[in-house]
């Protein structure tokens, strides 16, 4: 069992590997969306800017529109057009960044999952003493436990007490999630309730003042 468990160690250990290498690429699409979010910013400030430049030169060449406040809407959308291309830029350039490590992230991603394959492929006459349908990482690491602890002597009663550990822990996620439903409710009726509360206070308010000022014209 030492062995499995040896297997088990070492996929893990590979399998984080890879999703730390994955990381470039999630943290390369984020910056994606960000950049195209800046985009859209330098685009929609663009035609606002362009629309209040107009309003502001019929303000310039009409004497009789009286609102010099107009003028002032094109420097303000021209600030924010020139914030959201200095945005766009650092964006750019820490995507690029990152762009430039894919290769070498690729490449490792590709080298760890040799390895895990091979570790697999050699420790595979080992998964096959367990019982078929429990050929998961989760089940195969508990059974492995278990056999290793001396709780199982066998491989069919491993996999009898990884069933009910399984058994046990989906009733406590049911329970978890059960609870957090209740809890979600709660706060629900609780904003409710004081949503409640003030519309009662206000209406309450509203009447005191009708009554107020019906006095007053009396």
């Amino acid at each position: 069992m030492k062995t499995l468990n040896a297997a088990f160690d070492a996929i893990s250990t590979l399998k984080n590997k890879q999703q730390a290498c994955q990381t470039v690429f999630t943290t390369r699409e984020a910056l994606l969306k960000k950049e195209r979010r800046n985009k859209f910013g330098v685009i929609l400030f663009s035609i606002i800017f362009a629309f209040f430049l107009i309003v502001s030169l019929a303000v310039m060449t009409d004497s009789t529109i009286a609102n010099p406040i107009v003028i002032l809407y094109p420097l303000f959308f021209g600030i924010g057009i020139l914030a959201y291309v200095v945005a766009l830029q650092k964006v750019r350039n820490q995507r690029l960044q990152v762009e430039q490590t894919l290769p070498e992230a690729r490449h490792k991603i590709d080298y760890y999952q040799s390895l895990i394959n091979t570790i697999s492929q050699e420790a595979d006459p080992l998964f096959r003493q367990f019982p078929q349908g429990y050929n998961t990482p989760d089940a195969l690491t508990y059974m492995a436990s278990m056999l290793e602890q001396k709780r199982a002597t066998t491989y069919p009663e491993a996999a009898a007490m990884y069933d009910e550990y399984a058994h046990r822990r989906r009733l406590e996620n049911l329970q978890e999630s059960q609870l957090n439903e209740q809890r979600k409710q709660t706060n629900i009726q609780t904003v409710q309730a004081a949503v409640q509360v003030i519309q009662t206070a206000a209406t309450i308010k509203g009447f005191s003042d009708i009554k107020k000022e019906m006095r007053n014209r009396r």
